[in-house]
C-alpha cells in the first residue's frame, strides 16, 4: 500500500465523517474524527520523509 492509496483511504474517511456529522446523535463523529487527524499526522510525517529520501538519492547520483 503506497501513500497515495493512504491518502484515497484517508478522503473517503473525511467524506464518512461528514455524512456520520449530518445523522449524528451522540459523540462517536468526534472518535472518528480524532483517529482521521491522527492518521493525516502520521501520514504527513511519512511523506515529508519520503520526499527528504528521494532528495537525497537524487543528491548523491
Amino acid at each position: 500500500m503506497g501513500i497515495g492509496d493512504i491518502a484515497v483511504g484517508i478522503t473517503i474517511w473525511r467524506v464518512v465523517l461528514v455524512v456520520e456529522y449530518l445523522h449524528a446523535t451522540d459523540a462517536t463523529w468526534w472518535i472518528a474524527l480524532l483517529i482521521s487527524t491522527a492518521n493525516e499526522s502520521i501520514l504527513g510525517h511519512t511523506t515529508a520523509q519520503a520526499t527528504a529520501h528521494t532528495s537525497t538519492r537524487l543528491t548523491v547520483k
